[in-house]
């Protein structure tokens, strides 16, 4: 087996498969990446934890092929250790791999490929095309909702609904709630799944979000997910079960309503945080909506204090209510807008944030008790 393959493509090949890939697996196999060469000059990487699953190919020149598996740290610790040459590769009868780039040459074990699990061939019977940025954008704006809690497997994942008319995420931590909408043209039946918040990490990661036109296919299977990007695929099982009816506690009206600059709440919160992250119970900050103001204040556990105050327009009665710090500058995050508009009722019920026009994304969060 004799290829050759340019440094720096491979290198982003193993990177993007490396992800799914199980670092401290019980097999050796299984923290490996299978490696596939074909004559017609193309290289497939593949990796898979019997979970999510990623493939993605790279132009070669393959003078021989051949399949091997080869443990994936050591491989990209190799690759990225080399110059930014080309890299030959030799693969001998006894699986020893010679690596070779300009006066560097390594000679590591590999693993048979028959002893690498199989990804499962995928029937797909619905699909949707995105452009790649939406994507990128609308799971960046609901990842941070994501549940982290194993009492409840199906809220850790990121909900997809598409309908007549829209695309839909949604996710929740009973705490947090993000709804990101776009406009969607589909003629066929509604239907829903839930991906894993692992797989939607590992999405983020590999989406480019800076104006990228490029499509990405997304196709629904029985109990199965896949994503097409560019040359890259990724199969991930879905989540199963039935997910938060979200709808029936959404708030049609409020009764204070604030529009205010997310870069002033945000520094507020980020000096409230200075006293408060390190604390070991959960410590509110104070919120009151007070003519053309909010104001701020905390109170940490060894009688610290800081009061802070940023301008905004409020409509309606005066208001305190409390709020987790680390949330509310998640969500600041993830409105990627200038301005904000904030919707209240009573201390005990669930804020709103909202675009100052739209709803293109709906954040909601639950508030802390004061005493």
């Amino acid at each position: 087996m004799i290829f050759a393959c340019e440094k720096n493509l491979l290198l982003e090949a193993v990177n993007t498969v490396s992800r799914a890939v199980l670092p401290k697996a019980t097999s050796p196999v299984m923290e490996g990446i299978l490696v596939e060469c074909y004559v017609e000059g193309r290289m497939k990487l593949i990796a898979y934890d019997l979970s999510l699953g990623i493939e993605t190919e790279v132009p070669a020149e393959v003078t021989k092929g051949g399949t091997f598996v080869v443990n994936a740290k050591m491989f990209g610790d190799i690759l990225r250790a080399m110059d930014n040459e080309k890299v030959s590769f030799k693969m001998d009868e006894h699986l020893n791999l010679t690596v070779s780039c300009g006066a560097a040459q390594f000679v590591i074990g590999c693993i048979d490929a028959a002893g690498f699990p199989i990804l499962p061939m995928i029937q797909q019977d619905k699909y949707i095309e995105i452009k790649e940025d939406m994507l990128a954008s609308m799971l960046r704006q609901t990842l941070f909702a994501v549940s982290e809690n194993n009492a409840t497997p199906i809220l850790q994942g990121t909900q997809f609904r598409v309908n007549n008319g829209s695309l839909e995420l949604v996710a929740t931590n009973q705490y947090k709630l993000a709804i990101r909408k776009e406009p969607y043209l589909y003629d066929g039946d509604p239907f829903r799944f839930v991906v894993p918040g692992k797989t939607v990490t590992e999405l983020t990661r590999m989406l480019r979000g800076d104006h990228n036109d490029d499509m990405v296919r997304i196709s629904l299977a029985d109990r199965q997910i896949v994503f097409e990007i560019g040359s890259t695929v990724v199969i991930s099982r879905l989540l199963e079960g039935d997910f938060l009816d979200y709808e029936r506690i959404l708030p049609t009206s409020f009764a204070t309503v604030a529009t205010v600059k997310i870069d002033g709440l945000k520094r507020a919160m980020e000096r409230a945080s200075i006293l408060l992250n390190n604390e070991k119970i959960r410590i509110p900050v104070r919120f009151s909506f007070e003519f053309d103001s909010i104001i701020t204040s905390c109170r940490s556990s060894t009688g610290n204090t800081l009061t802070d105050q940023i301008k905004a327009a409020i409509d309606g009665p005066n208001l305190e209510i409390g709020f987790n710090n680390k949330y509310i500058l998640e969500i600041l995050a993830a409105c990627e807008c200038e301005e904000i508009m904030i919707g209240l009722n009573k201390p005990n019920t669930l804020m709103k944030v909202t675009p100052t026009e739209g709803d293109r994304f709906i954040f909601m969060l639950s508030p802390m008790h004061l005493k």
